[in-house]
């Protein structure tokens, strides 16, 4: 079947969505750069993520997934909770049959035109790209359109149609005509939902020309709609033979209604696979993302926009751009990413002048384990020092943090390298005692200089008698003392 989908460039597993004439590039939603102050209710707009110049749309049609890869879907659309509550409490209904046939046949016209309705509505719901079952709400814009009487003009007008023609032609007059209409009925009731005419929804020509607009997969939908009449009757016929008389119409109603609503959703859908070409304009859904995780993506647009670069060997205007992004929006992941690439590009000054101000935004990164954060930290200080030796930090809470995270990766002679002369840098920060309790531990556990940590051990003592970490301080002390003798 021919149905051939544009890939995305730069993550083929993505359908594309806009067309860069400039670039001469196809990509998905997920790679166009949004404008800023671009507001989606007037226009949707995107721009070139490369060269920033206005893209141009290729229609969601390309996006979205073929019906008939739904298929499981519309045969399970009904069993939704809001469907099949819906049309359990309309079989209910026709229980009246047991008790007066008279009151069954009014309870059968209500009910079948209540399931009418919420056909309609599913059908007009699942058109605008929301593929979950309705509520059970009256739809009253479907209610207000008269679809259900205008349907049945439409079916009456057929059928005078085709006894017209077998009155001027004879039996193929009849076959002609009836055969044609029959084809057309998918056809007639996208038309019906879409515009509301029932002049569009009988005329041949409006038929042909939707069925034309769809191409060969409207054989296929058709090919689809008459397995599902097909599978409505077998089961009919065999929960025929196994339930009480009583059960009988509602049972039927149940699965009449059960396909009715798989049939109406899977012609909702195909409106909205093929709305452009339909004119139908009403679609507020674009096609979900693929579930499964795909490599360099992000649900972050700017972080796909600098992969983008990336590959396109752009790596300055990538910089320049999460440079302009950090001042905006300090996330770490952006600081992350702009950090490996000045790196990786050798601009040695500027990841020192960012360095800082990433070790602030990681090391207060909440969303992360603190033990990752402490060892990313680690890795980022490192980063900065290699660049330039004389690499400094002026806030002493991140010192104490890169200290600790150096304790914990076990990396002694960094944690020591770190906290040097923290008391001169920082003689008034409240952090000064857990700093130099941390040096002494580091001291008489990694570096077996017991002495040194009990001189660290006694000047804190003298000076913080009252400090809140002095008991620990003072345990150590005691420790450290036995151990000398």
């Amino acid at each position: 079947m021919d149905n051939a989908k544009i890939s995305c460039k730069y993550f083929p597993e993505l359908p594309a969505r806009w067309r860069c004439p400039r670039c001469m590039i196809n990509i998905s939603d997920a790679c166009a750069k949004r404008p800023e102050g671009a507001d989606d209710r007037y226009e949707i707009r995107r721009d070139c993520p490369i060269c920033l110049e206005p893209l141009q749309s290729l229609g969601i049609g390309n996006s979205i997934k073929p019906f008939w890869e739904r298929i499981p879907e519309f045969f399970i659309y009904p069993a939704r909770l809001d469907a099949l509550i819906y049309i359990a409490l309309l079989s209910l209904l026709n229980l009246l049959f047991a008790v007066n046939i008279l009151l069954g046949i009014i309870a059968l016209v209500t009910t079948s035109y209540a399931l009418l309705l919420y056909s309609y509505k599913c059908l007009n719901h699942v058109a605008r790209g929301h593929l979950e079952a309705p509520g059970l709400m009256v739809d009253y814009k479907v209610l207000k359109s008269s679809l259900i009487f205008k349907q049945s003009m439409v079916y009456f007008l057929v059928a005078s149609a085709s006894l017209f023609a077998l009155r001027l032609f004879g039996a193929p007059g009849l076959i002609v005509t009836g055969g044609f209409f029959l084809l057309g009925i998918p056809a007639s009731t996208t038309l019906l939902a879409i515009n509301g005419s029932i002049l569009d929804a009988v005329n041949p020509v409006s038929i042909f020309r939707t069925m034309a607009a769809i191409g060969r997969p409207y054989f296929v939908l058709y090919l689809f709609l008459l397995l599902m009449l097909g599978s409505y009757e077998m089961l009919e016929q065999t929960m025929l033979e196994h339930i009480p008389e009583f059960l009988i119409m509602p049972a039927v109603f149940f699965l009449q209604a059960y396909f009715t609503v798989a049939m109406y959703a899977m012609m909702g859908y195909v409106i909205y696979q093929y709305h452009e070409p339909l004119g139908f304009d009403e679609v507020k859904k674009v096609e979900e993302s693929p579930r499964k995780p795909i490599s360099g993506l992000s649900a972050d647009p700017l972080l796909n926009e600098i992969y983008i670069l990336n590959i396109e060997g752009m790596q300055d205007a990538a910089i320049k751009r999460l440079q302009k992004a950090v001042a905006r929006d300090p996330k770490p992941e952006y600081y992350a990413k702009l950090h490996r690439l000045l790196q990786s590009t050798g601009r040695n000054a500027e990841l020192c002048r960012y360095g800082e101000a990433y070790l602030k935004r990681l090391l207060k990164h909440e969303a992360m384990p603190r033990f990752k954060r402490l060892h990313e930290a680690a890795g980022v200080y490192a980063d900065c020092t290699r660049a330039d030796p004389a690499f400094d930090i002026q806030d002493p809470q991140v010192v104490y943090e890169l200290g600790e995270a150096a304790f914990q990766n076990r990396q002694f002679d960094d944690c020591l390298a770190i906290l040097n002369g923290y008391h001169k840098r920082y003689p008034q920060s409240e952090l000064l005692p857990e700093a130099y309790l941390m040096v002494a531990k580091v001291m008489v556990e990694h570096k077996q200089d017991d002495a040194q940590a009990k001189k660290i051990l006694d000047a804190l003592l003298k000076r913080y008698p009252d400090h809140a970490v002095t008991p620990q301080v003072r345990e150590y002390h005691q420790l450290v003392s036995s151990i000398i003798g």
